[in-house]
């Protein structure tokens, strides 16, 4: 599996990505206009075109050469904030999300990583267990008018 910053050609691979998983990932726990309004602002081709030229997008490519999954980042004051989707389950998940994290870190060295995960979130919750992510705090926030509960989940600084 290969590890490599997005490209303008991935990027509508990468929103269906992030729709397929975030649906999967979030039916039956946020409304279906929370969803809606989400992919929108964090997946709509302006959103993921500035993210591109930020840097901000690594993807895991199969031997096949299409995307098996993607992380963003972004630098959130000391820490950095990650996001990963995957469009399968497939057995080797664990190995190329270790490898997408493993991408930011060398970005962003010496900083912590986290990711706020939707409480009951459970394929997103598997894939931060699978990166090396361990749970931390509650946070409480709006979503688009929906009051939603996260798990901010750390990832430990490399020894």
């Amino acid at each position: 599996m290969e590890v490599r910053q997005a490209t303008r050609g991935d990027l509508f691979e990468i929103a269906r990505i992030a729709h397929q998983s975030f649906w999967s990932a979030c039916d039956g726990l946020l409304k279906t206009s929370t969803i809606c309004a989400t992919l929108d602002e964090e997946y709509g081709p302006s959103s993921l075109k500035r993210r591109l030229l930020e840097g901000a997008l690594v993807v895991a490519v199969d031997p096949e050469g299409g995307l098996a999954g993607f992380a963003e980042s972004d630098l959130a004051g000391s820490r950095v904030a990650v996001k990963f989707h995957a469009a399968s389950r497939s057995p080797q998940k664990a190995a190329w999300i270790r490898d997408l994290v493993n991408a930011i870190r060398a970005r962003y060295p010496g900083r912590p990583l986290c990711a706020d995960v939707l409480l009951g979130s459970e394929p997103h919750e598997q894939s931060c267990e699978a990166a090396g992510f361990v749970p931390g705090e509650v946070i409480q926030r709006t979503m688009f008018g929906e009051e939603v509960v996260e798990r901010r989940w750390w990832c430990p600084l490399p020894e």
